[in-house]
């Protein structure tokens, strides 16, 4: 690689010039030239290609005759470092000897050198001086797609990020598509990355919360959260960082659906950096408009691609075709390299170019979005896709590529499915119709294409199911015969992401419910609920439709999106599923009953879940009756149902009934042949809770000891189940020290605090069981008469509730009922009497009498107070 090593070296070495006369000439310290020259270091920013040749080769000991070009490129060649620009600049100074030409290939050859990473990195340095992130969770290692690439101007464009950055903290640089604005957001990434312990690039999908899912982590388990739980412990992650972690959020080209995540997202402390289409995603002073590069920006990009060098007396015909395009920065890439491999003329391409449409654009009214000026940029895409003389197999790899996502898919794995030829790849990538990207040597080569190259394709070859279906069906085998071990995340998500585009672009008939099952549950297992369960919605759709007789396959339908519509934490949605499932086999004639139980069950679990406590009830004796009545032998099957219901009756406050189910459902687990010790842990558990709940605390210890000696037996010590043991034994110690003088307040608190260190270190601070963490601990405090402190907790727990729960949620209004009750023992009556209004209203409609009771009495107090 050529970078300012080379170059020094070649001064100290061939032409025997001393470190410190360098120096001299660029007013530094000779010991950096010297770290220069031995790659400890890189180029100071502010010395830049002109510089250093205005003071450096213009010196007269080094001389721009012919004997000291060639010496110069011939010592390039022999150590491996020119390329063909480099090249190309030589042979034009050769054929056309003149001072001027030896000073454009000399700026030529600097303009190619490459900013190489310090072996050893003042970034490394920096994190003496810059917060840094958590030694457990951090960023993957971020491989800048144009680390080493050519760049044109826009030097002042990345001072104005980096100003909008440390005063706002978040910037978004906008404007119509190809203009530049990703590759611009990468480049600041380089040029300030001295000023950042870990980066991330992530495209937007649509909304914050999946966008903030795509983020890639290392040391991150999440394997047993939701979608809200990884959101809010992401975010946690987020905001345990400093303004030495930059975020980039490309392509937000419409504004975010979570608005309200969006707003959180601004008030993390790290750097945001958005690009974006839109003009108006926030007020004016986060906003940076990219404009065209300059008409001598844009001549040297144009000869830069196109490999050629134009004469002075042409450019005003060159200037004519930027002109027509803007200086759309993609679209003269693409037209230098096509003019170049079809040897056309500019009054040629300018012919291709011309729509009359176009001759008048002051007359056309642009949209505050500037569509208009993207749909021309759009069309001029369209004529180059037509005039290039791709091959129908060429056609066919771009439409293909259509479907992946910005991120793209391995080359090597997108040839292997379809049988191409790389030649014809190749090819496709010199001519910019296609990017290819390698953050790890060839073998990681990952190929997409731009967005607006994307739009053109689609428009120009219509991309359908049938088309498609090779890739589409080679994607399905591979990911159904690939175990979680072999294939990587990333690799799965990529191709996870084709299937996904292709249930947006595509038309589905009736004959395509099995394959559209198929993707279903490829994407579910990828954790891709939302765009599954678009794939099973759109099947019921058409199982509706068609009024099909496939029974299995419409009961596979509607469990499947009840299933996923669960992890969406859409009960209601999930509950209709159900109960479709359930009218089928009613009507359906045959004998389901094993798989009706079953629903019932899951069914009953939602009910739960949504805080419908006596509909669940019903739908668990239901389950129960059909097991009995059909003889049914299926000991998990039946242990679920006993134990489901006995998390009913504790929410009932019934506490005989709870503690019959669960100790029905611990018998059964026990009595299998090979016993499952995590779902006898868990009635161990429950039981211990019944005990807790009537006072008999050294039973409830007891049984939540043994609970936690099965767990810690087959988890990690750090898993969120060990932590519910250690919280939950923490309560038992806490009620018994309150109610029993031979127990302690401060046996307890060991317990809270290893339970809540587990929590916010695997789950976050936002996440529903860290809120019982700090309920608990309120409670503790409460019971010794430290009522501030108890506070203090129940107010933590209350406000991850009310961001994650529903508003009238049980467990809302058991903490605002804490709340009351210790505001009023510090005669703050107001505070008092707000939370236990809310407490009262969310009890009421749940109908919890014996709660409500309580309630209303302790409103009564504030009243009398």
């Amino acid at each position: 690689m050529l970078n300012y090593a080379v170059i020094i070296q070649y001064l100290t070495q061939q032409l025997n010039i001393p470190n410190v006369r360098i120096a001299e000439w660029l007013n530094l310290d000779p010991s950096i030239i010297s770290n220069i020259k031995n790659n400890k270091r890189k180029m100071q920013k502010d010395i830049s290609y002109d510089v250093f040749y205005r003071d450096v080769f213009c010196q007269a000991e080094i001389g721009t005759d012919f004997q000291s070009v060639h010496s110069l490129y011939t010592y390039l060649q022999d150590k491996d470092c020119s390329n063909e620009v480099i090249d190309m600049a030589y042979s034009h100074y050769k054929e056309h000897r003149s001072v001027e030409n030896a000073e454009t290939f000399l700026l030529t050859l600097l303009k190619e050198v490459k900013y190489e990473k310090d072996a050893v990195s003042s970034k490394s340095a920096s994190k003496s001086t810059h917060r840094s992130p958590s030694d457990a969770i951090a960023f993957e290692p971020f491989h800048n797609p144009i680390q080493n690439n050519t760049f044109f101007g826009r030097q002042d464009m990345f001072e104005k990020i980096r100003s909008v950055l440390c005063s706002l903290g978040t910037c978004i640089i906008y404007g119509i598509g190809g203009l530049g604005k990703s590759y611009c957001s990468l480049k600041y990434a380089v040029e300030y990355e001295d000023s950042y312990t870990q980066i991330q690039q992530i495209i937007f999908t649509g909304d914050i919360k999946n966008t903030i899912l795509k983020i890639k982590f290392t040391g991150l388990d999440e394997s047993h959260f939701s979608e809200d739980e990884k959101f809010e412990k992401r975010l946690s992650i987020l905001a345990s960082y400093g303004e030495d972690t930059l975020l980039i959020i490309d392509n937000m080209d419409t504004h975010p659906a979570d608005r309200e995540n969006y707003v959180r997202l601004k008030e993390l402390p790290i750097h945001i950096l958005f690009t974006s289409r839109e003009t108006d995603l926030d007020s004016e002073k986060f906003l940076l408009p990219i404009h065209p590069l300059s008409k001598q920006e844009q001549l040297q990009l144009f000869m830069h691609y196109g490999r050629f060098t134009i004469p002075e007396d042409e450019y005003g015909d060159y200037f004519k075709i930027f002109n027509m395009v803007e200086g759309h920065t993609l679209l003269l890439e693409l037209i230098a390299k096509t003019m170049t491999a079809e040897t056309l003329t500019p009054e040629e391409m300018t012919d291709i170019l011309y729509s009359p449409e176009y001759d008048d654009i002051s007359k056309v009214v642009i949209e505050k979005d500037n569509t208009y000026q993207q749909e021309k940029m759009n069309n001029f895409i369209s004529k180059l896709f037509d005039t290039s003389n791709l091959t129908d197999v060429q056609k066919e790899i771009l439409m293909n590529l259509s479907l992946t996502s910005i991120s793209g898919i391995r080359q090597r794995l997108f040839k292997q499915f379809l049988d191409y030829n790389n030649s014809d790849i190749n090819a496709l990538i010199r001519q910019s119709w296609i990017i290819q990207n390698r953050p790890n040597g060839p073998a990681s080569s990952q190929i997409h294409l731009h967005p607006v190259i994307k739009a053109a394709v689609i428009n120009n070859t219509e991309p359908s199911l049938e088309k498609c279906s090779v890739f589409i069906n080679k994607i399905i085998e591979f990911l159904k015969a690939a175990s979680a071990d072999v294939i990587e995340d990333s690799m799965s998500n990529d191709l996870c992401d084709v299937l996904a585009n292709a249930g947006l672009m595509f038309k589905y008939t009736s004959e395509h419910l099995g394959l559209m099952y198929d993707i279903a549950l490829i994407l579910w297992r990828s954790l891709m609920y939302h765009e599954s369960y678009s794939y099973l919605t759109k099947g019921l759709e058409l199982l509706n439709k068609e009024s099909s007789d496939d029974i299995e396959l419409q009961l596979s339908y509607y469990e499947t999106a009840g299933k996923v519509a669960v992890r969406l934490a859409d009960y209601e949605k999930a509950i209709t599923h159900y109960q479709s499932a359930i009218t089928t086999i009613e009507n359906s004639g045959q004998d389901f009953s094993e798989r009706l139980a079953t629903i019932y069950d899951k069914l009953g679990v939602v009910m739960r879940k949504a805080s419908k406590y006596e509909q669940a009830l019903d739908y668990f004796t239901k389950a129960q009756n059909i097991i009995d009545i059909n003889h049914i032998k299926n000991p998990e099957l039946t242990s679920d149902i006993y134990n489901d219901m006995g998390v009913i009756y504790i929410n009932l406050d019934i506490f005989d009934k709870a503690l019959a189910n669960y100790q029905k459902a611990r018998e059964i687990r026990e009595s299998v042949e090979n016993p499952d010790l995590e779902q006898i842990a868990y009635s161990y558990h429950n039981i211990g809770t019944v005990y807790q709940r009537q006072k008999k605390y050294a039973d409830a210890i007891t049984w939540h000891k043994k609970a936690l000696e099965i767990r810690q037996e087959i988890y990690p010590d750090n898993e969120p189940i060990i932590a519910a043991s250690l919280t939950m034994i923490g309560n038992d110690y806490t009620q018994a020290a309150k109610n029993d003088s031979s127990y302690h307040f401060n046996d307890a608190f060991e317990y809270f605090a290893k339970g809540l260190e587990i929590r916010k270190l695997t789950l976050g601070e936002t996440h529903p069981d860290t809120a019982w963490s700090y309920q608990s601990i309120g409670l503790w405090h409460f019971y010794q008469g430290e009522y501030e402190e108890a506070i203090e907790n129940y107010l933590k727990c209350l406000s991850i509730r009310k961001t994650i729960l529903q508003p009238s949620h049980a467990y809302t209004a058991e903490i605002s009922y804490l709340l009351g009750e210790a505001y009023l023992k510090i005669n703050q009556i107001h505070s008092a009497k707000e939370h236990l209004l809310l407490a009262e209203k969310i009890q009421a409609s749940l109908h919890k009498v014996k709660a409500l009771e309580k309630t209303q009495h302790l409103l009564k107090e504030c009243s009398l107070s």
